[in-house]
């Protein structure tokens, strides 16, 4: 299943991570949760260690353009 909307919120949450980890590290915080809230504050540094996974693009992007009603041309 494939929600465009969905993804397109996400995009925004990914590019808002280095104010969304924070906010959340210290929400955590205050509610006792020292550890959870020092993984979601080092989050975007773990990020960058991390390989991306960038072999199901392919796979994902055929899932939204036909969420979308786009169909794929064969060519002649």
């Amino acid at each position: 299943m494939v929600f465009p909307v969905l993804a397109f919120w996400g995009a925004i949450v990914v590019r808002l991570k280095w104010i969304v980890c924070p906010v959340a590290a210290y929400l955590l915080w205050r509610k006792g949760l020292k550890g959870t809230a020092a993984l979601a504050l080092g989050w975007p540094l773990v990020i960058l260690v991390i390989p991306h996974a960038s072999t199901q693009i392919g796979v994902i992007q055929r899932m939204f353009m036909q969420c979308l009603g786009y169909e794929r041309v064969q060519k002649t």
